[in-house]
């Protein structure tokens, strides 16, 4: 006489287990991978926000000075390089939360600003802002974005 089978076996029920476990590491590496990937977008959107509201200072200014006074490049800079009266190089450092810091230890993004002459004519200077955005990543900066624009003042005005 054939008996009627009812449940499981311990063997399937093991199979089904791993099954799951499986399921559930797969599911769950893409859950964090789903959390980096909004860190990163937020990330590059505030340093094309930041980008970009500084280019149209640069773009919009009256005279070389006023983007310099309207756009608070010496606020929090940890190192400003002259290199020379034409020529200004202003590095910030941010750390995971857009928050300024005094020095590159813990920074998250470095965004480096160098401001220059590009040519000169007879009538006025055409100067070249150059903004660069760098995350940090195990020790290792990689550029997030890079955003160059020019502007001619005519002499008198810079």
């Amino acid at each position: 006489m054939i008996k009627n089978k009812k449940g499981f076996t311990l063997a399937e029920i093991i199979i089904a287990i791993a099954a799951l476990s499986l399921c559930s590491v797969v599911i769950l590496n893409i859950f964090i991978a789903g959390n980096n990937l909004s860190i990163d977008a937020d990330m590059y959107d505030e340093a094309i926000n930041r980008s970009g509201n500084m280019a149209e200072t640069f773009k919009s200014s009256k005279t070389f000075q006023d983007f310099i006074n309207t756009a608070y490049l010496d606020e929090y800079f940890i190192s400003k390089g002259e290199i020379n009266a034409t020529d200004f190089l202003w590095i910030y450092c941010f750390d995971k939360n857009w928050n300024y810091l005094d020095s590159t230890k813990g920074a998250s993004v470095i965004l480096e600003i160098d401001l220059g002459e590009d040519i000169k004519y007879k009538s006025g200077d055409l100067w070249k802002l150059k903004i660069n955005f760098n995350k940090i990543n195990n020790e290792e900066q990689v550029s997030i974005l890079e955003i160059i624009t020019k502007r001619y003042y005519p002499r008198g005005t810079s």
